[in-house]
C-alpha cells in the first residue's frame, strides 16, 4: 500500500457539518506526501483544504501548471486523484481530466509519468 491509500482510503470519515480534527489530520499528512513525492519535480504549490476534499495548484519545474483533486472522501471510495493540465493557479476547467487511482502501489510511478509526460507542451 502506498502513502496516499492509507491516509485516505483506509479509514472511514466521520461525517460533520465542520472538518474533523481526522479530516484536518488527513489532509495535512495528504500534503505533506503529496509535496515529498513531487518535491524534485516542481517549483510553486498552492491546495486548498475543502470539507473532505482537497484541490489545487502545482507548477513544475518547466513551468506547466496541473490542478489536481481528491474528491469527499466520505461518499468517493473509488480511491482515485484527478489531475489536469492548467493554464495558471486560477484555472479550474483547464484540459482534460485524467484520473489515477491511488490504490494500486503504482500511484506513484503513474502520478510522475502523467506530469513528465505532460510538462514539456
Amino acid at each position: 500500500m502506498n502513502t496516499l491509500q492509507l491516509i485516505l482510503d483506509d479509514q472511514e470519515f466521520q461525517s460533520s457539518c465542520h472538518k474533523t480534527a481526522q479530516w484536518k489530520s488527513a489532509y495535512r499528512k495528504s500534503l505533506n506526501y503529496l509535496k515529498k513525492v513531487l518535491k524534485p519535480y516542481i517549483k510553486d504549490i498552492s491546495f486548498n483544504n475543502g470539507h473532505f476534499y482537497f484541490s489545487g495548484f502545482i507548477r513544475t519545474i518547466h513551468d506547466q501548471v496541473f490542478y489536481i483533486s481528491i474528491s469527499d472522501v466520505r461518499y468517493f471510495k473509488e480511491g482515485k486523484i484527478l489531475i489536469r493540465t492548467a493554464k495558471d493557479f486560477k484555472d479550474y476547467t483547464g484540459g482534460s481530466n485524467n484520473y489515477i487511482s491511488f490504490i494500486n502501489d503504482d500511484f506513484e510511478y503513474k502520478l510522475l509519468s502523467y506530469i513528465n509526460r505532460h510538462s514539456y507542451n
